[in-house]
């Protein structure tokens, strides 16, 4: 058994020695706040075939109560074959030339996706038949709906299961668990202990000590506006069962609760419909989404209409209606969109932009990354998303006009490297000063989302999440961003603390300083366990001042 990083870029790879990330394990621990999701992993390895391999975890026990073992999530991690690692390489079709052996999917039924290595291709297993989902052929458009009649994915309908189901490990094969625990709201601070049980049939079963570290704070609300690039809209009856544009309310819901249990409060919503608008706000709410601003994808400024007054009325007029519904309900702003990467046409929306105001909504758009849109509409524009790296002068710039900068593509989500989505959009977005994270995209179906092969363009799926009929199938991108938005937490705790009345007042200057002198490039586990052991001495130090005046008033 091995252990290693849970949010890593290392892989295993057939054929070659095991990263040396990953060493022997005989326990597994990990620390994180109330309310937390905090994830760990290890690596079963054997000589021999294994079947019937079960993984099961007991509730964590301390001397303050208990950690129920419903909250220890395990999934098993899928290598699957991609095509290509960051896009596809340009001319790269068929599928058997730029199939390439990833880590991506986090599934409970490890059976759901089959995979031949002979053939380099993933089979879906759907009512006990594969289906297979690296064919080629193109039969879905570049937004996933059907392109000819009948496609063959045309009703695929997955679904994982609920808990973790027995799965095998072949000889000479690894098989890695991906745990997470959720720490309840409000367990108290100390140290949980339970175990991880590994049964193998007639071979016995491996018990692995699992030690909880819940801390004495809570996590402040994030520094960064976390949204992302969405394309889903309600509909009772999808025409494809499991793409990016269409959703029932169930899967809906499934998804909005899953963006919210991964740091993402405040994704971008597309329902054009007043009431179907009004549908996904009230699930929003319903799954705990905070009220912050409304980004609205679908309400768009018509790139064919630009110079029709008649549409400028038409769109002020919209922007009101949404804009009033948001503030009466007790929204932040109402945001529509300008037309998507056209800076040398800013200059034509910027009294659509002007119309927006007067409504009382606001505009955001992503924009060019040289920066030009800042001299044709960096006065009124009010949220630009601009692609990577991050450039903390035009943030500066942006904010000096009193509006924010978002950032997308930093990457996009084509990239299986959940170590530089924790990185880059966690503390390196922090250190520039950028206000929104919103990367393209939570799903995009190019062809059918289940098949990475099918669409004869540069681009791959975009999926932090797979849909399937009444849920998703998370990712390891997606863990990886949400530890992102979980840097930043610490991050904005220590800052809070150190500006408690109590403390002096360059216990704040300094703990700006310190942060601000972090390195992005360095172990990101250890820096996050530097700044919890630094809000942890600063809450000391605070106590211990408090007691010294009490006393020094009797």
């Amino acid at each position: 058994m091995l252990g290693g990083p849970a949010i890593t870029d290392a892989r295993f790879e057939r054929g070659r020695p095991f990263p040396p990330e990953f060493r022997t394990a005989d326990r597994l621990r990990l620390s994180a706040c109330r309310g937390e999701y905090e994830p760990t992993t290890f690596v079963l390895y054997t000589d021999e075939p294994r079947a019937n391999v079960r993984v099961t975890a007991t509730d964590l026990k301390g001397r303050e109560g208990t950690i129920p073992s419903v909250a220890v999530d395990l999934r098993v991690v899928k290598y699957w074959y991609q095509a290509g690692d960051f896009g596809k390489p340009e001319g790269r079709l068929p599928a058997y030339d730029i199939a390439m052996l990833l880590p991506e999917l986090l599934l409970k039924d490890d059976n759901l996706v089959v995979v031949n290595h002979e053939q380099r291709k993933n089979y879906m297993r759907i009512d006990g038949e594969l289906v297979d989902v690296t064919d080629p052929t193109p039969e879905f458009n570049v937004e996933g709906w059907p392109a000819v009649e009948n496609p063959r994915l045309q009703n695929l309908a997955p679904k994982d299961a609920a808990t973790l189901l027995p799965f095998d490990v072949g000889a000479d094969e690894i098989k890695q668990v991906f745990v997470t625990v959720h720490v309840p709201d409000k367990a108290a601070a100390g140290t949980y202990k339970g175990e991880i049980e590994v049964t193998a049939g007639p071979h016995g079963s491996l018990k692995l000590p699992m030690t909880v570290n819940v801390y004495p704070f809570d996590l402040a609300p994030c520094p960064i506006d976390y949204s992302i690039y969405t394309r889903s809209f309600i509909d009772d009856a999808p025409k494809v069962p499991c793409f990016s544009e269409q959703k029932t309310p169930e899967q809906y819901r499934a998804e909005m609760a899953n963006l919210f249990a991964h740091g993402i409060v405040n994704p971008q919503v597309n329902d054009i419909k007043f009431e179907r608008f009004e549908q996904a706000m009230r699930i929003r709410e319903e799954v705990g989404m905070p009220k912050g601003h409304i980004y609205h994808h679908g309400v768009r400024i018509p790139r064919d209409e630009l110079d029709s007054d008649e549409a400028l009325a038409k769109w002020e007029a919209r922007i009101r209606r949404f804009s009033t519904w948001a503030r009466e309900h007790g929204y932040g702003s109402f945001y529509a969109y300008a037309i998507d990467e056209a800076d040398p046409l800013l200059h034509k929306q910027r009294r659509w932009i002007e119309a927006a105001h007067r409504a009382g909504g606001k505009v955001f758009v992503s924009v060019e990354d040289d920066a030009g849109f800042f001299e044709i509409a960096g006065d009124v524009l009010d949220l630009p998303i601009m692609s990577g790296p991050v450039q903390p002068r035009i943030a500066r710039l942006v904010q000096k006009n009193g509006h924010r900068l978002g950032i997308y593509a930093f990457p996009q989500v084509t990239w299986e490297k959940p170590e530089i989505f924790r990185r880059n959009y966690g503390i390196r977005l922090w250190l520039a000063g950028y206000d929104v994270e919103m990367t393209y995209a939570y799903q995009h179906s190019f062809g059918h989302i289940w098949n990475d092969f099918d669409y004869k363009g540069d681009y791959k799926d975009h999926c932090l999440a797979y849909p399937t009929v009444n849920g998703v199938v998370d990712t390891l991108v997606f863990e990886g961003l949400r530890e992102a938005v979980d840097d930043t937490r610490y991050i904005a705790t220590f800052l809070t603390e150190s500006k408690h009345p109590d403390h002096p007042a360059e216990v704040a200057a300094s703990a700006d300083k310190w942060l601000h002198s972090l390195d992005p490039e360095q172990d990101l586990h250890e820096m996050r366990r530097k700044i919890a052991t630094a809000i942890i001495r600063a809450m000391q130090e605070r106590g211990a001042r408090q007691v010294k005046r009490v006393a020094g008033h009797r």
